[in-house]
Parts: C-alpha cells; sequence; structure tokens
C-alpha cells in the first residue's frame, strides 16, 4: 500500500486497513528520479528527470522506460512519451526539493493498542511503517510521521504529515 503526500496535502489511503494483516503505509515526499528499464504504473508512479526540469511527470500509460533518458516536456500538461510509458508534465508540488533528503523519520499510531513492527526511510524520500496488531473495535486510527529534512542549501526542517485510515470491520 503506498500513500503519497504531496504539498498540496492530498493524502491517498487507497484500502481499508484489514485489523488481521500486516499493512506497510508508504509516505512520498519526493518524486522517484528517472531510471532505464524501470516499470511504471498509471496514475501510481510520478517521475522526475535526473536535471530539475521544475516539473514532475505522472504515469498516464503503464510500461516500461527506455535505455535512454527522453527529452522532457516543459509545459505543464504535456504528454509525452518513453518507450512504452507515457507521461504528463505537471508542476513539481512535493515537500523535498530536488537536492532535498530525509535524514531521520518516526512514526505515531494514535491507540497504544497499535502495534508499528518497523520503520525506515527508502532512498532518502519516502518513508515507510508496517503496522499488524489494529483492534477490530477501531473504525479508523491516524499515523503521524515526523522527519528531519536537509535542503539542498545546508538548513534543516522538521516536518509532521499524518493520515486517517480506516478499518475494514469483518
Amino acid at each position: 500500500m503506498t500513500v503519497i503526500y504531496n504539498t498540496n496535502g492530498n493524502i491517498r489511503v487507497t484500502t481499508p486497513h484489514d485489523p488481521d494483516s500486516i499493512v506497510m503505509y508508504t509516505l512520498q515526499y519526493k518524486a522517484f528520479t528517472w531510471s532505464p528499464g524501470k516499470v511504471l504504473h498509471k496514475d501510481d508512479d510520478i517521475i522526475i528527470p535526473t536535471v530539475d526540469t521544475g516539473l514532475s511527470y505522472i504515469v498516464t500509460s503503464s510500461g516500461v522506460t527506455s535505455a535512454t533518458e527522453p527529452t522532457w516536456a516543459t509545459k505543464e500538461q504535456e504528454i509525452m512519451s518513453d518507450n512504452t510509458v507515457e507521461y504528463k508534465a505537471q508542476a513539481y508540488d512535493f515537500l523535498l526539493g530536488f537536492n532535498d533528503v530525509i535524514t531521520a523519520s518516526q512514526w505515531a499510531a494514535s491507540d497504544q493498542a497499535i502495534t508499528l513492527n518497523s520503520s525506515g526511510i527508502h532512498q532518502q524520500m519516502q518513508t515507510f511503517v508496517l503496522v499488524s496488531t489494529v483492534p477490530d473495535t477501531l473504525l479508523k486510527f491516524t499515523l503521524t510521521n515526523t522527519v528531519d529534512v536537509l535542503r539542498s542549501d545546508g538548513t534543516t526542517e522538521k516536518f509532521e504529515k499524518s493520515m486517517i485510515v480506516k478499518v475494514s470491520q469483518h
């Protein structure tokens, strides 16, 4: 399960939490950098080029990226192709800038009965937590992620983002 967060505050939890399952929740603070031969999925993947264009590119048609980086669209809403992948250019709207990185991450749950198994940072731009025990009496719970960010200019900032997760009822 992936949850994408950007500066507009758009948090998307795609399915209710099954209290009998271990589920991974992810907050993505920056788009993934383009790489060759990568499988990308429509509406789930957002990419940035290896050189900053000021834009990000949402995948509008699933496929595999080419062996060489494409010439990127320079205007918002412009459609472009990369081997079998199709993208639409959009404003870059993530909390992390092009060269910013996450240096620390901590997760907390709104209810002490919820078990957070492990957590971490992926590629210095995405954080994750595994949630196992959720009482089936809960209708929803909140997960909060606090991150320390090292900006490209050497300054540091702390961000706290929360998501509300519905619990599926059996």
